[in-house]
């Protein structure tokens, strides 16, 4: 009862219900993925994290101490799994392990937080996030800016053209379990907001083996639903 599991591959409600008990108290233990870095306001006393982009481990460590009042928390950084590409960018962990070099041991201010973001990267780096974004806003344009009628709806084609190219903008796809779907959304009139409840992000990489293996199918509503009969889905540890 005092540890905690968190990460993307829970439903969205399910995932809410578990943001809403994360209260630190003496004892109790939050493991968690990337997903501890946004839209949580919680405040345990200490962090240990593997090695991660810098702006990435402000936002875990904004997770410690985080009124400010108590005196300044140690947080642990395990910075030996940095030549991993599987995550994260092999060289950009390098560049940020040499950067905090320069701070271990010393308290980090707001006044160090641009410059130290700014030296942990690559140039090369900078170089291809800024091509990345430059095709992207290219792409939107073409496929959908250029696309809008002002009037009536397109037909089904079109539309399922369209969900593939908004979904090919963003490095993953959100699934539904056919446990969750054959319970909670067949034969059910649900609207859009109602349905996201049940949807499970998972890696553009992740979906394709899934469903080159036949594991992925979709319903006349453009539901992505994975056939998770093998390991049904979990609201206790997930998908």
């Amino acid at each position: 009862d005092n540890i905690i599991l968190l990460h993307s591959r829970f439903s969205a409600g399910d995932r809410a219900k578990k943001e809403d008990k994360l209260k630190p108290e003496e004892g109790k233990i939050l493991i968690a993925t990337q997903v501890v870095e946004v839209s949580l306001d919680i405040d345990y006393d200490t962090c240990f994290t593997e090695i991660a982009p810098f702006e990435s481990l402000l936002q875990r460590f904004g997770r410690v101490n985080r009124h400010g009042f108590r005196e300044p928390a140690i947080v642990n950084v395990c910075v030996g799994n940095r030549n991993n590409d599987k995550v994260y960018n092999t060289k950009y962990l390098c560049q940020t392990y040499e950067t905090l070099l320069k701070v271990n041991g010393k308290i980090i201010s707001e006044l160090m937080v641009q410059e130290l973001l700014d030296t942990s990267y690559p140039e090369e780096l900078k170089k291809e996030l800024k091509e990345e974004v430059t095709q992207n806003i290219t792409n939107f344009r073409e496929s959908f800016t250029r696309e809008l009628t002002p009037y009536g709806l397109k037909d089904k084609e079109i539309l399922n053209k369209l969900k593939e190219q908004w979904d090919n903008l963003f490095d993953g796809y959100e699934v539904i379990p056919e446990s969750i779907y054959n319970k909670k959304i067949r034969n059910k009139w649900l609207n859009s907001l109602e349905i996201s409840n049940y949807m499970i992000p998972i890696s553009g990489r992740r979906f394709f083996i899934l469903n080159k293996n036949n594991l992925i199918i979709r319903d006349e509503r453009f539901l992505f639903i994975y056939k998770d009969f093998e390991n049904p889905y979990n609201d206790d540890i997930g998908l």
